[in-house]
């Protein structure tokens, strides 16, 4: 499935709905507790595992900026957002 978004990436073809679709797949590999929201630490490991080129700190701003609504937990909708910046990163 990487190589699916990279292929997309590199034709510049990656929407934001490419990758709100993609990440209802990853969810669940993110979601290590299962509660069905990812929260930081899930999401920085995921982040790892998909070896991004991001400092955590750049991370951590993604995550905060696609927290919409301050929980500090990232639904699937949230996750979608903050997905298709991550794979940019890839």
């Amino acid at each position: 499935m990487i190589k699916k978004v990279r292929g997309k990436l590199d034709d510049g073809k990656l929407t934001e709905e490419d990758s709100t679709a993609i990440a209802r797949d990853w969810m669940a590999v993110a979601d290590i507790d299962g509660s069905g929201t990812i929260d930081f630490e899930e999401f920085s490991t995921f982040a790892s595992k998909l070896e991004c080129k991001l400092s955590e700190d750049e991370v951590k701003k993604i995550f905060d900026d696609s927290d919409k609504n301050s929980n500090g937990e990232l639904d699937l909708e949230e996750f979608g957002l903050s997905f298709h910046q991550i794979v940019q990163n890839i």
